[in-house]
């Protein structure tokens, strides 16, 4: 019996401007303040200004916008508040309109601004502001190295490491871990072993490279000989033996741990779990003291992955609170085991909760529909849900409509992609030879190249 999916339902001026002011003041300043408010704004100094803005959460980013504009007065310290908020919030193009516009620059606001291109993978535009830069410290170059080094130029970044004037342990660290998480393990040794002053990060990367080039014995000896550890550095040594398949020399380590986090709790649970040590698994989950809704979703997905569909009700249902990825896990453990009736029940009940679906929701229940009804209803919930021209989604919808028989839908879903990647095409030209259109599967192709 086919399943439905039903979408859901869906003077007077004056004291006008200045009391626009304090309410804008008001909005961005915790409450027990407010009674230092001034009730004129122009005997407000830049500095107290400054001190309004900088009170500021990502929340009400737009206020002090708006604060920020009908200041009367700004100096340095206000330009960077206000860039600094917007880097913080993840608006790097708010940042750099504003940047470009500042009447002075100083290296603090430079290296926020550096640091927040290198994170986004700008690293051209990154280099060339700070070849400008006419003065830098040792935080500017650390913000370079580190950025060649997540994208795995640790050419470039050696280069400019070798012209610091000065470093510290984390221009060390940055230059370790680069070439570390390059599997140029020797290089990173060497310039661990060079490293005047070693701090527990440096060690932590050091033993973290070992870890994910799969040399857990390397990483354990010199775990071993760590003059003081950190939470992160058992959690990094523990998570290498799980994933060896070492469980036992995890477990060891686990129980003489001086303390533990919900990371170390749960990484041991879906370990022990993944090595098929369900009861042991089950024993350890029940001894966490704190269960946050990440932990619960671990325990969810390790039992869909071992086929106990019922344990992932059970534990779902027992859940203090849920999440997206909470039913995520439900349903698409359900239906990779097989679970269609049951995967369904739970997404009708996720659409009438607080929870929404998102793509990856989706596109695992389109996975599992049976008929170009059922695939129709689903890509036109994701429209409503605004999914509609995402490219996961809309590869997956050009497969289903192929599937069930839909040839024409299939390529119309394709030609709307706003987006297409190369899973886009290899499901256009399976779905044309799947359906005996060779010829078309064949301009698909060319049209492939083409596109480049």
């Amino acid at each position: 019996m086919n399943t439905r999916y039903s979408p859901p339902f869906a003077l007077a001026r004056r004291r006008r401007r200045r009391s626009s002011h304090l309410h804008l003041l008001a909005l961005i300043q915790p409450k027990p303040t407010r009674r230092h408010v001034h009730t004129d704004l122009s005997l407000i100094n830049v500095r107290t200004f400054n001190q309004r803005l900088s009170l500021c959460r990502q929340r009400n980013v737009e206020q002090a916008r708006l604060l920020f504009d009908q200041m009367p007065q700004k100096d340095l310290v206000t330009h960077s508040t206000m860039i600094n908020l917007y880097l913080k919030t993840n608006n790097l193009p708010q940042a750099l309109s504003l940047f470009a516009r500042l009447p002075e620059r100083n290296v603090v606001v430079d290296s926020a601004v550096l640091d927040g291109l290198s994170k986004a993978g700008r690293l051209p535009e990154a280099r060339q502001l700070f070849d400008r830069m006419p003065e830098r410290n040792v935080y500017s170059w650390t913000i370079l190295v580190s950025g060649y080094c997540r994208t795995g130029e640790v050419g470039q970044a050696r280069e400019l490491f070798d012209r610091m004037p000065v470093r510290n342990a984390y221009s060390w660290t940055a230059m370790v871990l680069g070439y570390a998480r390059s599997g140029m393990l020797r290089e990173a040794r060497e310039l661990f072993d060079q490293m005047p002053e070693k701090n527990v990060v440096s060690w932590t990367a050091m033993v973290r490279g070992y870890v994910e080039c799969g040399r857990v014995g390397e990483a354990r000896e010199l775990f071993n000989r760590m003059g003081h550890r950190n939470l992160y550095s058992w959690n990094v040594m523990i998570l290498g033996y799980l994933e060896e398949g070492r469980v036992g020399e995890a477990v060891e380590l686990f129980e003489s741990m001086p303390e533990r986090n919900v990371v170390t709790w749960t990484s041991m649970v879906t370990g022990l779990a993944r090595s098929g040590e369900m009861g042991k698994a089950r024993e350890l989950f029940g001894r966490m003291p704190k269960k946050d809704v990440a932990a619960w979703n671990a325990m969810i997905v390790v039992c869909a992955e071992e086929g106990l569909v019922n344990e992932v009700r059970e534990l779902f249902d027992l859940m203090p609170e849920r999440n997206v990825v909470s039913w995520n896990a439900a349903i698409g453990g359900n239906v990779r085991n097989g679970f269609r009736e049951e995967a369904s029940r739970l997404f009708i009940e996720m659409l009438r909760s607080p929870s929404k679906p998102n793509e990856a929701t989706l596109t695992t229940v389109l996975v599992a529909a049976e008929s170009t009804f059922e695939v129709t209803e689903i890509h036109g919930l994701a429209t409503l849900l605004g999914f509609g021209s995402d490219t996961s989604f809309g590869n997956a919808l050009v497969t289903m409509y192929s599937r069930t028989g839909d040839l024409g839908s299939a390529r119309l879903a394709f030609e709307e992609l706003m987006v297409k990647d190369v899973v886009s095409w290899t499901s256009i030209i399976q779905a044309y030879s799947y359906h005996g259109c060779g010829a078309f599967a064949l301009q698909a192709f060319a049209r492939m190249l083409r596109w480049g």
